[in-house]
């Protein structure tokens, strides 16, 4: 972790981090190039992370000032030998999680991109009454980035994150949509599709029906996701 402090801010921001179990290696360097900020390191648990945000940003830190990189540490093969489980060292960081979330509800080319994609295999996943270009649809789509965006805003209690997630998704899907009814357009103009699904298609119920299967599946993936 590295903390841009004010030089009188100094002692209690080492006193702060040196009180926190997860957290050694304390190293204070220089002053930055005008002299406004010191500069301190210290090497920190993944489960004493947002702890240290928050103790810190109380002290008036500027929240831009305070950076955290993870690092997987090698030591020697004799070193601390671990058993089964480590819950300590996989802990979630909640600041990682909201700064992913944050880059996940922008919409970007590659987004638009790749929602286009899905849109043209999902179309033909229909038409063809193909489940495997279903499948494939649904895993070009990058749809659960900004869903993901939205249940991490949610559950924050970040509103603007929240509504930023679910705004990319419904455009995300409003490409998708767009795309799909645009080639279907042109295929039955060029002649190549009649217009017409089969009321057996399985594939078309699927896509068109919600059922007690449907909900559980959404479930058990948005618990994973």
């Amino acid at each position: 972790m590295r903390v841009l402090a004010p030089p009188d801010s100094t002692a209690d921001v080492v006193a702060a981090l040196d009180s926190m179990e997860g957290v050694s290696s304390i190293i204070v360097g220089g002053l930055t190039h005008d002299g406004g900020l010191q500069v301190i390191n210290a090497d920190i648990m993944v489960h004493a992370a947002d702890k240290a945000f928050a103790r810190l940003e109380a002290l008036g830190i500027d929240p831009d000032a305070m950076t955290m990189v993870r690092q997987s540490a090698v030591g020697p093969v004799n070193r601390g030998r671990r058993g089964w489980t480590a819950p300590r060292e996989q802990a979630l960081v909640w600041a990682e999680a909201i700064e992913t979330a944050r880059e996940n509800a922008v919409l970007t080319p590659r987004y638009a991109l790749l929602m286009v994609t899905s849109g043209v295999i999902a179309t033909f996943g229909i038409i063809l009454r193909n489940p495997i270009l279903i499948v494939g649809a649904t895993a070009t789509s990058p749809d659960l980035l900004p869903l993901s965006a939205f249940c991490i805003g949610l559950v924050g209690r970040r509103p603007r994150l929240a509504v930023r997630g679910v705004t990319i998704l419904v455009i995300g899907m409003a490409i998708a949509g767009v795309t799909s009814w645009a080639l279907s357009w042109v295929m039955l103009h060029a002649g190549a599709y009649n217009g017409v699904l089969s009321s057996g298609n399985a594939l078309a119920g699927i896509v068109t029906s919600v059922s007690l299967d449907t909900i559980l599946v959404a479930l058990t993936a948005g618990a994973v996701a």
